[in-house]
């Protein structure tokens, strides 16, 4: 018997590996901690999106701060902004820096000699996606401020080179950028954490009316950020303060609601979809839970790896405890390459639980579809042993 816990154990542990999870038991729930006493903050407060009534539009230029405050190690300061400008009718694309005067000091290696206002760097730029863009050999203005601080605004052309680049950038959150002289890095990646993709769709959608923008860059994805979600949503989502992971399996155009809250340690997402086609609004047609670990492989263009998918909801009650529990699969890749599909049972921690009821119950405004007649019963709080199956 001893052993065949033990084995047990060892697969529940590679499965948590598989989809990056940071399981606080090695059992085949996602974690045994108490949730009664972990308070449940929105973030509402902390999504930073620019209006569109705050985008500063000009004749020949678009500019919007995206991030209002980014704090390096040492406590120096620095703004980001993005800019798009028409140069002698080339658009161009900056990326600027506004630094203050201790961020000048780090970022000292990129002032140009003999009171020049332009240098070359490469630009690094990470986004949220896990993808990094790079633009090499690219000019820089570099501007002195009267508070001792400075403005780097490195220039990249928009063209046929650069397009896909900026076209990732729109599709997904830009999460640090970095400048590097001779191949080294100058001070230290910056941080981004403000939201920000909905900034690039918002400065184009007015710069476009007065310059001819190419229709590629005009291209409005549906990837799912915080801000976005939160103008989607037909009821409030409960979003907190952490990464929201992006994966085709959960588009914007799908995303009915999102609750987020803890499984174990780890921030989940659980995402109520429509993507089945009904002509029902309010359908739901799919359940996710991603946790926000999870990082897609791609192939070919294609996400071949899922996050945790709802199969089927299960009560366990034995008489003295009852919890919703859920069923749910996932496709991941091993460490040798080949992929597998791995159907658990999980405990859903009350807050989580209570939503499945209301909804099941048909007493929220979404429609649970074929969820209603989803729910499995059984007499026993223990949970059902995981099923791994090769592809």
């Amino acid at each position: 018997m001893m052993h065949k816990t033990n084995i047990s154990r060892i697969i529940l542990v590679i499965c948590a590996l598989m989809v990056s999870m940071k399981v606080a038991a090695l059992d085949a729930d996602w974690g045994s901690a108490l949730f009664g006493d972990v308070p449940s903050p929105t973030g509402l407060n902390k999504v930073y999106f620019v209006p569109k009534d705050k985008v500063d539009q000009r004749y020949d230029y678009v500019q919007a701060i995206v991030e209002k405050k980014s704090t390096l190690a040492d406590g120096s300061q620095i703004r980001v902004r993005y800019m798009i400008k028409n140069d002698t009718d080339e658009l161009q694309f900056r990326v600027a820096l506004d630094c203050s005067p201790s961020a000048r000091r780090q970022l000292a290696k990129l002032e140009p000699e003999n009171d020049k206002k332009t240098g070359k760097c490469n630009v690094s730029i990470k986004l949220h996606d896990g993808s990094k863009l790079d633009f090499n050999n690219v000019t820089y203005i570099y501007i002195k401020t009267s508070d001792n601080g400075c403005a780097i605004a490195p220039v990249i052309e928009i063209d046929n080179n650069t397009m896909p680049k900026l076209v990732k950038l729109k599709e997904s959150d830009m999460k640090s950028v970095a400048l590097y002289k001779n191949g080294s890095l100058v001070g230290q990646e910056i941080a981004v954490d403000a939201h920000n993709s909905t900034t690039l769709d918002d400065m184009l959608e007015g710069f476009s009316k007065r310059v001819n923008v190419d229709p590629r860059l005009m291209f409005k994805s549906n990837v799912l950020t915080e801000a976005r979600i939160i103008q989607k949503c037909k009821e409030t989502p409960t979003l907190m303060e952490f990464e929201h992971p992006f994966t085709r399996h959960v588009m914007l155009k799908d995303v009915q609601w999102a609750r987020d809250w803890f499984i174990g340690d780890v921030h989940c997402t659980m995402y109520y979809t429509n993507t089945a086609g009904t002509r029902d609004p309010l359908a739901v047609t799919d359940i996710y839970f991603v946790p926000e670990s999870y990082v897609p492989m791609v192939r070919n263009g294609k996400e071949i790896t899922c996050p945790p998918k709802v199969e089927n909801f299960i009560l366990h009650d034995d008489g003295e405890d009852q919890f919703f529990g859920v069923w749910v699969s996932l496709i991941v890749m091993n460490e040798n390459g080949p992929l597998c599909k791995i159907q658990m049972d999980h405990r859903l921690a009350e807050v989580l639980g209570d939503r499945v009821f209301y909804l099941l119950a048909g007493e929220t405004k979404y429609h649970a579809q074929s969820f209603r007649n989803s729910m499995e019963r059984v007499k026993t709080v223990t949970l059902k042993s995981p099923v791994i199956t090769n592809l």
